[in-house]
């Protein structure tokens, strides 16, 4: 999650925090499917 978003030639996330993807499936079982949060390969990954 994260609170505000920078846009300059890039984009950059400010105070950022990291959840359990079973969060967003108790807090929120109907928009969040276990397939859906499940899949990481569908996750930008910048090396």
């Amino acid at each position: 999650i994260y609170f505000e978003l920078v846009l300059t030639i890039k984009e950059y996330m400010r105070q950022v925090i990291e959840i359990e993807n079973e969060w967003l499936r108790e807090t929120a079982p109907h928009f969040y499917k276990t397939k859906c949060l499940d899949d990481d390969s569908k996750v930008k990954k910048n090396a």
